[in-house]
């Protein structure tokens, strides 16, 4: 019971540290409560987050890996990894976990977010839409709406800039001597 209240006490300085921007010490703190304890998830996902920040992302995606293999039920653990994915451009393994996630847990907000982020990134703006909708939906904090609502707000005004290409029919009758250069050099 002692070595549990002490191991509690270093997680939450090490999650003190995240807070305060100390990740070197977060990574140090994280590192001595998995020394003591290999099989607390929380170590592991507190070290993955301060890799993050350190942005060594290869470091944050094994501690995560191995935080899942200790407590899969626990969402922050597939988020973390789906992050590092995320990080290493690794975008569509990312939105697999984050698609599963959300499947396992349909209320959890952070995934929505994440999942539509990812959307937008790759071009499937419309999905990433629905997402952030969804987000709206499941009663998010005050802070996540106002994010979600400005993303929601730049976007619509990127789709009011963005041309879209006619179909050629229409570009044929635009543009008839392109069209017809076009047909004359097919021709030969």
């Amino acid at each position: 019971m002692k070595e549990h209240k002490a191991l509690d006490s270093m997680i939450e300085q090490g999650f003190k540290n995240l807070r305060e921007g100390q990740f070197e010490e977060a990574v140090e703190t994280f590192s001595a409560c998995h020394a003591i304890e290999p099989r607390d998830d929380r170590a592991l996902r507190g070290r993955g987050l301060a890799y993050i920040q350190l942005k060594n992302a290869l470091s944050a995606e094994t501690d995560f890996k191995l935080a899942i293999t200790l407590n899969s039920d626990e969402p922050e653990n597939q988020m973390g990894f789906a992050l590092t994915l995320a990080m290493q451009n690794k975008i569509y393994e990312a939105i697999g976990i984050y698609e599963e996630l959300i499947h396992q847990n349909p209320g959890y907000i952070l995934a929505y977010l994440q999942l539509g982020h990812l959307q937008l990134k790759i071009g499937t703006i419309s999905k990433g839409r629905e997402y952030f909708k969804k987000a709206l939906t499941l009663r998010p904090t005050l802070e996540q709406r106002r994010l979600i609502e400005s993303i929601l707000k730049e976007q619509s005004k990127l789709d009011a800039n963005r041309f879209y290409r006619p179909d050629f029919e229409q570009l044929r009758k635009q543009q008839p001597s392109t069209f017809n250069l076009w047909k004359f050099i097919r021709g030969l």
